[in-house]
């Protein structure tokens, strides 16, 4: 999925925790990652919380080249220090 996010310009957003890993997927190399990250037992309105924190997140910065941890309420920003120029 990555592959095809990376191939057309797109931002992955995602429930996996795996592409929170800066190491195996530098931010700079695509368009955004946003991982929601929800609790053990998440509900639905956990995850509107968190799609609307991401919303509000995106309508203030910009999320290309980053990595987002979102959680309901809070959002963590990952940028890597190497740009390509």
């Amino acid at each position: 999925m990555i592959k095809i996010c990376e191939a057309e310009g797109r931002c992955l957003v995602t429930l996996d925790l795996d592409f929170g890993n800066p190491l195996n997927f530098p931010p700079n190399k695509y368009a955004g990652i946003a991982v929601l990250r929800l609790p053990n037992k998440p509900t639905e309105q956990d995850l509107l919380e968190a799609v609307r924190t991401m919303i509000a997140g995106l309508a203030r910065k910009n999320i290309e080249r980053q990595l987002w941890i979102i959680q309901p309420g809070r959002i963590r920003v990952y940028q890597s220090e190497e740009e390509d120029i």
